[in-house]
């Protein structure tokens, strides 16, 4: 059920690297196609990137790119330990969420945040887990040509995996948003 995956959502740094089934990836793929767009403009395209050597590629210019503490944040945090690539947790598949020439600013990115959700609910269903990256913003005109998309058109991204069997999880604490009813 939708609310459940949304409910028991945590976001996972540590993968399996198992690949995800071509069955798996073709239903998480229809979910991202049939988001909800602002206007139907449909302003946001998806590279869906199974290959460890381009992630690595990706993660290695990123790495590279950033500032020192940037850095060894990714290098150093208790999340990641015992994953080789550093930003993806090792993850099979990662969803580049980039707008494309109908986007229509702001709403892309409100666009790009419904689709980043649909790819979590849709992972949900076969057991997968997700993590929701904006990592990579800070590194734009870095590494977009490595996986084809326009410099400066990335706006976020989604790793989907297979969990390991205990991954270090964050404290969950309770939601600091407010929500208020007006009738």
């Amino acid at each position: 059920m939708a609310i459940d995956a949304l409910l028991s959502r945590r976001t996972v740094r540590q993968y399996t690297g198992d690949p995800i089934p071509k069955d798996q990836l073709k239903s998480i793929e229809k979910a991202v196609l049939h988001s909800p767009t602002a206007r139907n403009q449909q302003g946001c395209s998806y590279v869906f990137v199974t290959n460890k050597a381009k992630l690595d590629q990706i993660t290695a210019a990123c790495l590279n790119a950033f500032e020192p503490a940037q850095r060894e944040y990714f290098e150093t945090r208790p999340e990641g330990e015992g994953t080789r690539n550093k930003i993806t947790g090792d993850a099979p598949l990662v969803v580049f969420v980039h707008t494309n020439e109908r986007a229509s600013p702001p709403f892309d990115k409100v666009d790009a945040g419904v689709a980043v959700c649909s790819v979590c609910v849709a992972a949900s269903e076969f057991g997968l887990s997700t993590m929701i990256i904006g990592a990579y913003k800070a590194a734009e005109g870095e590494w977009e040509r490595i996986i084809d998309i326009p410099p400066k058109s990335f706006v976020i991204a989604v790793a989907v995996g297979k969990a390991i069997a205990d991954p270090v999880l964050r404290e969950k604490g309770p939601s600091l948003a407010k929500v208020t009813f007006i009738e």
